[in-house]
């Protein structure tokens, strides 16, 4: 959006699925009617509620970018992710369910648009002997060697969301009577399982404060927090690390608009109603969410010893 030279109007999230609330998006288009372009995306490998947000772009004469990154797999009442925008996008990013270190996927049911996104991403070349060029190109494309990496890995998708499955089922078992629970999975989605996340309940926090690039906090005797957990998992050379910053709360974007359910909000100036109540959902997520270790390699043994090191922060 910033590279086109245009200016994004930033949605909450909604608590049940941690993704884009239709609500707040109904709200933005009251407010907004104008708008013609929605970004839909699948958080940690949750699908979004795409028919409410699919009838709400109908109404409103909006296409629908749908950044399926992180949901290769995943699936919205039977029908994979990836399906449900008017362009859509996966990623084979280094981390992601299948990777080939880089690049992604490009989908859409025109095949003009393909056609065109074909070609720009080669720079635009015209088809002569010579390098000849009638409007502007990138160099976008994904190399032969990661398309063949990415390719090999494919057979292997369900037995990865297999894997990451039994990670999430484990964790989500092994912290039961601990004041805190798993990202959720709304009906009639299943997810790939990308991540493991896990949300601190309000009661059970200590005292956490978080600046820009740094994070303190004060130990309480049956209470934590993410910034605890974290270091903790660190000492035992276990990755971890905070639910996604939401974009409105970053600072290159902190004075864009942002809608709520309730409303128009800007960046960083939103705050809660009282304790436990948010305003604004991706803040209050990111105050007391985290990601688990998750890589599907993962041994019983070695989910289990996470699960002790999150126990012992409560005790």
């Amino acid at each position: 959006m910033a590279y086109e030279g245009g200016e994004a109007i930033f949605i909450d999230t909604e608590l049940d699925s941690w993704n884009m609330s239709p609500e707040a998006l109904e709200k933005a288009f009251a407010l907004y009617p104008d708008v013609r372009l929605i970004v839909l995306a699948h958080l940690y490998g949750t699908p979004g509620k795409c028919d409410e947000i699919r009838a709400i772009a109908d109404r409103h004469g909006a296409l629908i970018v749908e950044d399926a990154a992180e949901s290769f797999g995943a699936s919205y009442k039977g029908v994979q992710t990836g399906m449900f925008g008017d362009y859509s996008i996966i990623s084979f990013n280094g981390n992601k369910i299948i990777t080939g270190s880089s690049g992604g996927m490009f989908l859409t049911d025109s095949r003009e648009d393909a056609h065109r996104v074909r070609k720009w991403s080669t720079q635009s070349r015209e088809n002569a002997a010579w390098y000849q060029h009638e409007e502007l190109g990138y160099n976008y494309r994904m190399s032969n060697i990661i398309a063949g990496v990415v390719r090999g890995q494919l057979p292997y998708l369900e037995d990865h969301i297999a894997q990451k499955k039994a990670i999430y089922e484990q964790y989500r078992e092994g912290f039961r009577g601990l004041p805190v629970r798993m990202n959720p999975i709304p009906a009639d989605t299943e997810p790939n399982y990308w991540l493991s996340c896990l949300l601190v309940d309000e009661s059970a926090m200590c005292r956490q404060v978080r600046g820009d690039s740094n994070a303190i906090y004060v130990t309480e005797p049956g209470k934590s927090c993410p910034t605890e957990i974290l270091g903790a998992l660190m000492a035992f050379n276990a990755e971890g690390r905070p639910v996604w910053k939401p974009m409105h709360m970053q600072p290159i974007y902190r004075n864009h608009l942002f809608i709520t359910t309730q409303g128009i909000a800007r960046g960083r100036t939103n705050a809660y109603i009282d304790e436990g109540t948010a305003v604004d959902n991706g803040k209050w997520l990111f105050k007391h969410g985290l990601c688990l270790p998750s890589d599907n390699k993962m041994t019983a043994a070695q989910v289990a010893l996470v699960i002790e090191i999150v126990k012992r922060c409560f005790r």
